[in-house]
Parts: structure tokens; sequence; C-alpha cells
């Protein structure tokens, strides 16, 4: 709103435990950007893309290319009937499901013989 003759920013919040109001009032020389706000707008959406990337690469690295890595597993045990040979020694849940695949394939393969 226009105040004293100046476009001023002015802000109102209620208190109900002091039953007060308080105003605030911003000439536009002090808001953090004042009317251009396109710089900031760009360096924001070009953080949220560089980390929405750097996200997608950990998933990547941390989990589906394991997950792909058992799957081919599964796929030559299927086509080739035999054991693969891999190892994953990250101590997580996806390393324990790779340990009991390897071991599942090994005893299957041996009671088939």
């Amino acid at each position: 709103m226009t105040f004293q003759g100046k476009p001023t920013l002015i802000g109102a919040a209620y208190l109900p435990e002091i039953d007060w109001f308080n105003l605030t009032v911003l000439q536009p020389r002090v808001w953090a950007l004042g009317k251009s706000f396109g710089p900031l707008a760009v360096l924001m959406i070009a953080g949220m893309l560089l980390t929405v990337a750097f996200i997608a690469m950990f998933l990547h690295k941390l989990v589906l290319s394991r997950i792909d890595q058992l799957d081919e597993a599964a796929r030559e045990i299927k086509d080739h009937d035999r054991v693969p040979n891999f190892e994953d020694d990250q101590g997580d849940e996806i390393s324990r499901l790779t340990q009991s695949f390897v071991e599942l394939t090994s005893a299957v393969q041996r009671n088939r013989q």
C-alpha cells in the first residue's frame, strides 16, 4: 500500500495471548530483493535442479545399480543355469539380500545335481 506517499509493505499479526496487533512497516529499500526477484528465482530453480540431479545419482549408485546387478544375476541363472559370481559388501539390506540370493542359488544348484 502507499504510506506517506511511498510504496510500503505492511504486515499485520494478531497476538491473542496479550490481545494486541503487531504491525510491521517496510520501505522498498529495506526489502531483501526489492522488485528484482528474477535472478534469485533463477538461482533457486538451478539449485533445486542440481539437488534433484545429485539425489538421483546418489540413489542410482546406492540402490538401483545394485538391484539391477541382482536382476542380471537372476537372468543368468534362468538362461545359463549357473550361480552368479558377484560380491556386495556394503553391509546393508541390499547386501544381505544379495548374499541370501547367492546362497539360495548355490543350494538350488547343489540339490539339482
